[in-house]
């Protein structure tokens, strides 16, 4: 159903579709290619002067799907954090083409117009907000935003990817795993922006990613049943030069 979907999508675009990146790695962009000259924006400021948006439901959000939860969310689980924890989300498991499966969304923020996180719409083994149109996608690990600053016939707008998780428990949870550019992609660009933020407002971690090193996170969060974790990947300052970042996302209990 959604492979008609975004058929019909395709036909009713005048907008000439390019192939769709790999699975898990980043897509052919980032592969050493010369970026445009676009003007920046203001550095990725939303209206209230800061870099932090409200990415909870809102605006034009019609709200989660129905849940679906089976083994394969959380099959070949990495090691937990500390002893005795039981993985409930990964995102990497979790991953498929269906919008709520094993709690996720697969979205993106507009900061510059809402604050409303907004469903990808088209999926051909990544999801995509429109391919060819923007850089904005994310699979199963990695993230792309899309920038003010962009080249490769994209258009000009800023757009944070968003890999949501909805919550399923009463718990204090560990929410880790690694973030870090993904292969060759490392050291080009100037960087990406990853953000963690639980029930739309709370960011409880943000840090610079520039390298293919990365780091390791570990941050905790108490939830209550449909409390929204959102994993969020910003151009940084507008500009998404060479900015395939693999967010490697687990929630532990």
């Amino acid at each position: 159903m959604r492979r008609l979907a975004f058929l019909s999508l395709l036909a009713a675009c005048s907008t000439e579709q390019t192939d769709p990146p790999p699975r898990i790695s980043a897509p052919a962009r980032d592969a050493g290619v010369t970026e445009g000259g676009v003007t920046p924006n203001d550095g990725g400021l939303d209206q209230d002067g800061d870099t932090t948006v409200n990415v909870g439901d809102a605006g034009n959000d019609t709200g989660p799907p129905p849940r679906v939860d089976d083994a394969s969310c959380t099959a070949n689980p990495p090691p937990a954090p500390a002893n005795g924890l039981t993985l409930i989300a990964y995102g990497l498991s979790g991953f498929t083409d269906t919008q709520g499966k094993c709690g996720f969304r697969y979205g993106y923020v507009a900061p510059a117009t809402s604050p409303a996180f907004l469903d990808m719409m088209q999926y051909d083994g990544a999801w995509h907000v429109q391919d060819g149109t923007y850089w904005t996608y994310m699979n199963g690990i990695t993230m792309h935003p899309n920038g003010t600053t962009t080249s490769g016939g994209r258009l000009p707008v800023e757009h944070w990817a968003v890999r949501r998780w909805i919550s399923n428990v009463n718990a204090l949870v560990h929410i880790a795993g690694v973030v870090k550019k993904a292969a060759g992609a490392g050291g080009l660009g100037n960087g990406t922006i990853a953000r963690i933020v639980v029930g739309g407002t709370n960011k409880i971690f943000e840090h610079t990613i520039t390298d293919e090193t990365g780091m390791t996170f570990d941050v905790t969060a108490t939830l209550a049943i449909d409390t929204t974790i959102d994993f969020v990947i910003d151009p940084n300052m507008g500009d998404d030069g060479t900015d395939s970042t693999d967010f490697d996302v687990r929630v532990w209990r």
